[in-house]
């Protein structure tokens, strides 16, 4: 098995959507299942990105902000699920049943990481 970090992105409208308390539940429902399956290795709901931290190192110097690199209403990361996944063909079925794939945006990138037992 792989294991596969799904980015999950909205935009101000689909947070909308995302703070509804059905789509809590479904999400909740969701993870469940996953994790019934095995196939769930954690998730998270990440804050507003005008709450975000930001850093670089240029030429040796740590530049530290507080706030996020995103304009207003860009679509931003606020979520994520790490799974479990064949391949990437398995990894693209279970992220097309994460319920804010209807409302955002899911970006699925395998880890650099080895392979975990079955």
């Amino acid at each position: 098995m792989l294991q596969y970090l799904c980015l999950v992105y909205a935009d101000d409208a689909a947070l909308a959507v995302a703070d509804s308390p059905a789509a809590a539940a479904e999400i909740a429902e969701f993870s469940g299942t996953l994790q019934r399956k095995r196939q769930l290795l954690v998730s998270g709901g990440l804050p507003p990105s005008n709450g975000a931290t930001t850093l670089t190192i240029s030429h040796g110097a740590l530049a530290v902000s507080d706030h996020s690199a995103l304009a207003p209403g860009q679509s931003q990361p606020v979520g994520f699920f790490l799974i479990r996944a064949r391949d990437l063909n398995d990894a693209i079925r279970i992220a097309a049943d994460i319920p804010a794939a209807r409302w955002g945006r899911v970006e699925i990138r395998q880890t650099r990481t080895a392979a975990l037992p079955t």
